[in-house]
């Protein structure tokens, strides 16, 4: 027997306009068999996109019967044709409007240009308010988790740019808000910027939107029990709330079952597979086999190993000013690191967990590398050497990913021979609509890059008797 995926029976479909009937569809009958490709070709205004958007649920017709994997989507609710369409329906809209400006060229970096400004303005208004003890580990976690893809994604035109944003934003300012040793204005600054955040999170991705719950447990564990901190728990609470709601509504929140890959593994084996190749999926955080571009920006080599370098000495290093309440917060967001893919893997038969992308669960790596990092008091986690490494380890990363990004798009994608020793200027065959070279603008960007980054831990340095009376007495009862 066949198995249909979609059926609509004698559909019906009439436009009214000033007091007139237009009829579009008129007895129309349709039947999806799972696998089949149907091209639907006809002249314009014959009811080609009427007849889609009556299929996908977006318009309901006058008379007729439509099912959808085996619910009635023509007496489904709208709640529930939202849900029917996250879980089994894809859909490309053709409106105009979807673009800021009639050039697509224009409207992409225009868009970037937006999702960074809403990243530096948010991200910087946080660091701003939170206490000077906190910016340097602030500034240091988003170095060490955002080297080189958390950058790639921010600037993009992708969900990930929101998710990246608004769950570090979210964490940093629930965070700051809760452990400020003053009481004042700048608590409710940092809580205001991390509903933002929180915003940003349900907006972006199903899975974003659910950590916000788990950022929310992780900075709880490691609130002071001495102090007054309804309106942060409050927060965390609405804010939890709505998070796992917007997730639970949400395809992704479903896995999508496929055909088993491996049928005679059980679910033992299943697990052992996964779990032995979680290394490979921490490491895709840094570009391995899920690199830049349509992961064709190959940072399997010396970009990867940097990078999972730098994390590694960041991690020792952080251990330094480690709590248990820090050390539990942390194992929590690592916990759902490593088990969201996990449970992906075994649902869909993967048997390798990195083929749930790694870009998925990157927003959490900041917050781990957060509440690994960040004192509310007392000396720095590292010296002003080993702090000098970890800007050295990140600058050469960021020099490599940016030359073999250049290359990528400069010489296209049928050149794959990609080496930081290379001048970028001697083959530009593809594109590159720039005024100034492609090896200057890899020159100045790295230099950039360095300059900023030593900036801003120089500004985050905590100053010698900076801090207050009141700050210090509201530390000793902090744990």
């Amino acid at each position: 027997m066949t198995d249909h995926v979609l059926t609509a029976t004698n559909l019906h479909f009439a436009y009214q306009s000033k007091g007139e009937s237009l009829t579009i569809l008129s007895g129309t009958d349709l039947t999806l068999a799972r696998g089949e490709t149907v091209a639907v070709v006809g002249a314009s205004g014959t009811g080609k996109s009427t007849l889609l958007h009556i299929l996908a649920g977006l318009d309901t017709p006058q008379q007729g019967e439509i099912t959808l994997c085996g619910a009635n989507l023509s007496q489904a609710s709208d709640t529930r044709r939202t849900r029917l369409r996250n879980q089994h329906m894809g859909f490309v809209y053709q409106f105009h409007h979807l673009l800021v400006s009639p050039s697509v060229t224009r409207s992409v970096l225009l868009m970037r240009a937006v999702n960074l400004a809403i990243a530096i303005a948010l991200l910087g208004g946080i660091a701003a308010a939170m206490p000077t003890t906190m910016r340097r580990g602030y500034a240091l976690a988003i170095m060490v988790s955002w080297i080189p893809m958390g950058v790639y994604f921010i600037t993009s035109n992708n969900p990930s740019s929101w998710a990246l944003t608004g769950v570090l934003a979210y964490a940093a300012g629930l965070y700051g808000s809760v452990h400020h040793p003053a009481p004042g204005a700048r608590r409710w600054v940092l809580l205001a910027l991390a509903a933002v955040g929180a915003l940003l999170c349900c907006t972006s991705r199903g899975d974003s939107a659910f950590f916000v719950f788990v950022v929310s447990l992780a900075v709880l564990i490691t609130a002071p029990w001495r102090r007054a901190i309804a309106p942060q728990a409050l927060t965390a609470l609405v804010a939890s709330a709505i998070g796992v709601r917007v997730m639970t509504t949400t395809g992704q929140a479903r896995a999508v079952h496929e055909k088993p890959a491996f049928p005679g593994l059980s679910l033992g084996d299943r697990l052992k597979l996964d779990i032995t190749t979680l290394p490979d999926y921490f490491a895709g955080f840094y570009g391995r086999r899920w690199g830049a571009g349509w992961f064709d920006v190959p940072f399997d080599g010396a970009v990867a190993i940097v990078s999972v370098s730098l994390a590694g000495a960041a991690l020792f290093l952080g251990a330094r000013r480690l709590t248990r309440r820090k050390a539990l917060a942390a194992l929590v967001v690592f916990g759902a690191m490593s088990g969201i893919p996990i449970v992906a893997a075994v649902q869909n038969f993967w048997p390798y967990v990195y083929q749930y992308q790694p870009r998925y669960m990157l927003p959490l790596l900041a917050v781990f590398f957060l509440l690994w990092f960040v004192v509310a008091d007392g000396p720095p986690f590292a010296s002003r050497p080993q702090i000098a490494l970890l800007l050295g380890l990140s600058a050469a990363v960021h020099s490599l990913a940016l030359h073999i990004v250049i290359q990528r798009y400069t010489r296209g994608m049928d050149d794959q021979s990609f080496s930081m020793l290379s001048n970028l200027n001697s083959i530009v065959r593809w594109w590159w609509n720039v005024p100034v070279s492609p090896m200057t603008v890899w020159q100045v960007a790295s230099t950039t890059y360095l300059i900023a980054v030593v900036t801003a831990v120089a500004l985050t340095r905590p100053r010698d008797g900076a801090r207050t009376r009141s700050e210090c007495a509201d530390d000793a009862v902090a744990p």
